[in-house]
This record gives C-alpha cells, sequence and structure tokens, in this order.
C-alpha cells in the first residue's frame, strides 16, 4: 500500500464480514475507510457542539431562574 504525499499509513483490523461488504460496495478500500473516518469526526465535532450548546443553555436558564440576580 503507497501512502500519499501528506498522508500517513496506519493498521487496522477489521471483520472479515465487513470488509466484504465493503468490497462489493466500492473498488477502492482505502478512500472508502477514510471517508467514514472523516463522516465519524465530523459526527463527534457535532454532538460535542451540541453539548456544549447545551451547557450553556441550561447554565442561562440558571441564571435566568435564579431570584438574588447574582450569578450562579
Amino acid at each position: 500500500m503507497q501512502s500519499d504525499l501528506g498522508k500517513q499509513q496506519v493498521v487496522v483490523s477489521l471483520d472479515a464480514d465487513l470488509l466484504e461488504r465493503l468490497d462489493r460496495l466500492t473498488g477502492d478500500r482505502n478512500q472508502a475507510i477514510e471517508s467514514a473516518i472523516r463522516l465519524w469526526c465530523d459526527q463527534q465535532s457535532n454532538n460535542v457542539g451540541k453539548l456544549l450548546q447545551r451547557s450553556a443553555q441550561v447554565h442561562q436558564q440558571r441564571h435566568d431562574n435564579d431570584e438574588t440576580g447574582w450569578l450562579v
């Protein structure tokens, strides 16, 4: 397996059945795996963003509900 410029080569172990399914869907395993990892990373980033947004909403709600007027 040759690596493109700017890319690092990694070794992973995958289930044989999964590889069979992958090979039936595409002729380029490397591209499919790279695309899947990119998608996973994007989803994880979105999840973190949603958690941060929810945390900020909860903090704002606690502040809004505080009767003293002081930050909680």
